[in-house]
C-alpha cells in the first residue's frame, strides 16, 4: 500500500480520473483538516451504473472505494484556504497486474509479461 498526506489550496481542483490499476485496487481518503472553507469542495464519483454523486467530506471522516475502476475528481476549484488529506492505495499481494517501460501495463501469467489494452479516460467536467 501506498500512504501519503496532500494538501490543497484556493483555486485547486482534480481532474476527472481513474487511478493506476496496477497499484490502486482499493483507495482511502481520510480528510484531516479543513480551514477556511467558504462552500462544500465535493469529491464526484462516476458510480459503476454511470451515476455522478458529489461526495462532502468533514475533518476527521473517510472514503473508502475503487479507485482503479471509478472515475473522480474535484473538478470545481476549491472555496478555502486549506483542505489536507491523507491517502491509502491498496493492491493485493498476488496481484498479476504491473507497469513496465513506456508506462505499458503488464499482466504476468507464469513466467511472461503480457501486454494489457490500458486506455486514458478522456477529459471529463
Amino acid at each position: 500500500f501506498f500512504l501519503w498526506l496532500r494538501e490543497y489550496h484556493r483555486g485547486h481542483e482534480l481532474r476527472m480520473h481513474v487511478d493506476r490499476v496496477a497499484t490502486h485496487v482499493f483507495s482511502v481518503i481520510v480528510n484531516l483538516d479543513q480551514q477556511g472553507i467558504d462552500s462544500d469542495w465535493t469529491l464526484d464519483v462516476i458510480n459503476f451504473d454511470g451515476t455522478r454523486n458529489s461526495v462532502v467530506m468533514r475533518p476527521n471522516t473517510m472514503l473508502f472505494y475503487q479507485s482503479a475502476k471509478l472515475i473522480h475528481g474535484r473538478p470545481k476549484p476549491l472555496n478555502g484556504t486549506l483542505y489536507a488529506n491523507a491517502f491509502c492505495h491498496y493492491r493485493p499481494l498476488d496481484w498479476p497486474y504491473e507497469y513496465g517501460a513506456g508506462d505499458i501495463l503488464y499482466r504476468r501469467e507464469h513466467d511472461r509479461k503480457v501486454p494489457v489494452v490500458d486506455y486514458k479516460v478522456p477529459f471529463m467536467s
